[in-house]
Parts: structure tokens; C-alpha cells; sequence
């Protein structure tokens, strides 16, 4: 199965939001996206755009076929999960890259619904820094990233994370779809890692004694939201 870029809609992005204060954070699940983004949301007087909540809500109305055919194959299956769940890693990943250039599609259409000086932290919806950094400056994203042993704990811990995997738990051969889903997990979480390090994006690591005001703090100081 084949997923391309849209190179036209990922030049169009970077057009658009060329000069814009936007913020980005990017992580793999668990990392403390969520968090992290509502505390700064406070302290700096700051609209949250949660691209993975519009992803899986306010975009599925508006994916057109011609211009976001990956969304559109994705949405098209009777299970979406299931059918994320048996494309091969190569797949996966390839469907993640296409999918975030759509995504930025929907964005820059919202971004032209607010002023050109309007400040805006988007939380999530990136697991290929490669791709969003072609749109956006790599200056204006920071990554989050817990280690390895923290991530069976984020899952026990989380009750969205339980939703996640009661809904793997309903598909056939579950406890297969689990290992993948761990596996794929796994290698997004190395991918955004490895990827951030090529494109010296800043990665800020949690850990179990890293307090949510601390993270925080380290982000601000990245973006430099403090000037």
C-alpha cells in the first residue's frame, strides 16, 4: 500500500504559516503532550490547538478525496484501528507523514481564521519532525520523550491509554494487535527521536521525578516564550 506526500498542500503550509507565531509540540503517546500545553496555555495566555482531538473529530467532515486521500482511505474502512493495525511498520509510517500534510491542510485553514500576529501552540499530531519541519521553522518545535521503561506505566496509568487498548482487546487476534501496537509505538517514539536530533529540534525527556511545572518551564525556554 502506497501513501505520498502532497507536495503541493506541504509547500502550501509552509507558504501560509511563513511568519506566524506558532508553537508546536510533538511527542509519542504518554510523553506529556497534554500536560504540557495546558500549563503553558496558562501561563502564557495561549490558544491550544489540539490537532489530535480535530484528527480524530472536526477533520473527518472535512477530508475531501482528491486532497487528503489518505484520511480519506483511512476513514473509509469499516475499522479504522484494525485496519492501522495490519499495514506493515513501512505503511504505518508512510501513512503518517501523508496524513500530517493533510492535517497541515486543515490547519492553514484555520490559521487564516485568526489574526496574522495571533500566537498559537499546537499540541501534537506530528510523529515525523521531518516532514513538519519542511512547513514550519524547527526553531518554533520541541519534542517530548519519556524513556522506555516509563511507557508500560503511562499506560496503566492513563485511562485514555485503557480506552486505546479495551478497543484492541475487541479485535480479532488481540493480544497480536497488541505486540504491533506496542512495536508501532515503539518505533514512533525512536523515529521522533532520531528525527529531532538530525534536525537539532529540542527534546525535553520526563522522567519520573521531572514535575509537570519543570517540563513546562524547559519548553517555554526553547520556544523562547518568555521574550
Amino acid at each position: 500500500m502506497q501513501f505520498e506526500i502532497n507536495e503541493w498542500l506541504l509547500s502550501r503550509a509552509r507558504r501560509e504559516l511563513a511568519g506566524r507565531q506558532l508553537f508546536w509540540i510533538v511527542g509519542g503517546l504518554g510523553a506529556g503532550k497534554t500536560t504540557v500545553s495546558t500549563a503553558l496555555a496558562a501561563q502564557y495566555r495561549l490558544p491550544v490547538y489540539d490537532v489530535d482531538a480535530q484528527a480524530q473529530n472536526l477533520y473527518q467532515a472535512r477530508f475531501q478525496p482528491d486532497r487528503h486521500p489518505a484520511n480519506t482511505a483511512r476513514l473509509s474502512t469499516t475499522h479504522s484501528l484494525s485496519w492501522l493495525l495490519n499495514l506493515s511498520w513501512e505503511d504505518y509510517d508512510q501513512f503518517g507523514r501523508a496524513a500530517l500534510v493533510e492535517y497541515l491542510d486543515l490547519l492553514v485553514e484555520d490559521v487564516h481564521a485568526t489574526p496574522p500576529d495571533a500566537a498559537l501552540l499546537v499540541n501534537g499530531g506530528a510523529n515525523a519532525p521531518a516532514v513538519l519541519a519542511r512547513a514550519l521553522p524547527a526553531r518554533q518545535i520541541v519534542a517530548l520523550a519519556i524513556p522506555e521503561r516509563m511507557r508500560a506505566d503511562e499506560w496503566a496509568a492513563d485511562p485514555a491509554h485503557q480506552a486505546i487498548k479495551e478497543a484492541i482487546e475487541q479485535l480479532p487476534t488481540p493480544q497480536a494487535m497488541w505486540r504491533k501496537f506496542q512495536d508501532f509505538n515503539h518505533l514512533t517514539h525512536q523515529t521522533i527521536v532520531s528525527e529531532c536530533q538530525n534536525l537539532h529540534i529540542p527534546i525535553c525527556w520526563r522522567d519520573e521525578a521531572t514535575p509537570a511545572a519543570a517540563l513546562a518551564a524547559q519548553v517555554a525556554q526553547h520556544l523562547r516564550l518568555e521574550e
